[in-house]
């Protein structure tokens, strides 16, 4: 597997063994930290306090006065009415730039869950946003501690998309005549493409469509039209 920095050595990513080099056998790696690791070590160095890592969700901790934790998007857990003086969102635009349908509603929901920790602005809480378009819908929505403010900039992208919010997506997989069957229905959007001979579609229907939709595909299955639904599928 990959070789990566984990506690200052090097292992492997699949299975924790010790880093050694394909060619020559070798443990010394010119290895850049970056991510967490950077950070951590970073704030070892400006902070006299204790920095605890976090790169999993199992091994998330509740961050506490006293200390300091460094973590991903998997450290933030529900852990209840805690209080710190400071959360900082770092490298945040890296983080509204990830790939998916939903990443930046789930970028902003582990914002919002994060930044609770510092409490209100009154009781000394302050919450620190690192990026380079400061207004941007979903870190607009953070500053102002106004969740719709991001949904409203959201729901019209989207919509523009293809994809509008609370429209069920289905992806379905068939015979090449699978894109002509589907556009009876009259979907909101339907894209079709091809992959190991088969076409492949993205189908987004309005609420009341999903009954008419499910009578449709169960007369394509009888005829041999689709193989294979997904609904909600991952985008």
């Amino acid at each position: 597997g990959p070789i990566v920095r984990r506690g200052g050595a090097a292992a492997c990513a699949v299975c924790d063994a010790a880093g050694r080099c394909a060619e020559c056998g070798g443990a010394a790696f010119g290895v850049e930290r970056g991510g967490t690791e950077r950070i951590a070590e970073w704030s070892g160095r400006v902070s006299a306090l204790p920095v605890t890592r976090v790169d999993e969700g199992p091994r998330a901790v509740a961050p506490t006065p006293g200390r300091v934790v460094v973590g991903t998007a998997a450290a933030v857990k529900d852990v209840g009415p805690v209080r710190v003086p400071l959360v900082a969102v770092l490298d945040a635009d890296r983080a509204r730039r990830r790939a998916g349908l939903a990443a930046a509603e789930q970028v902003v929901a582990t914002w919002f869950e994060a930044a609770a920790w510092a409490g209100s602005r009154d009781g000394g809480g302050r919450v620190l946003v690192h990026t380079r378009e400061p207004g941007d819908p979903a870190v607009q929505a953070l500053v102002r501690w106004d969740p719709w403010h991001f949904h409203r900039a959201e729901r019209r992208r989207r919509a523009l998309a293809g994809f509008p919010p609370n429209h069920p997506v289905f992806r379905v997989r068939g015979a090449a005549e699978l894109p002509d069957a589907l556009e009876h229905l009259g979907p909101v959007t339907l894209l079709s493409s091809s992959a190991d001979g088969e076409a492949v579609c993205l189908v987004v229907l309005r609420p009341p469509d999903v009954g008419p939709f499910r009578e449709r595909i169960l007369q394509l299955v009888e005829r041999g039209t689709v193989s294979r639904v997904e609904a909600e599928p991952h985008l």
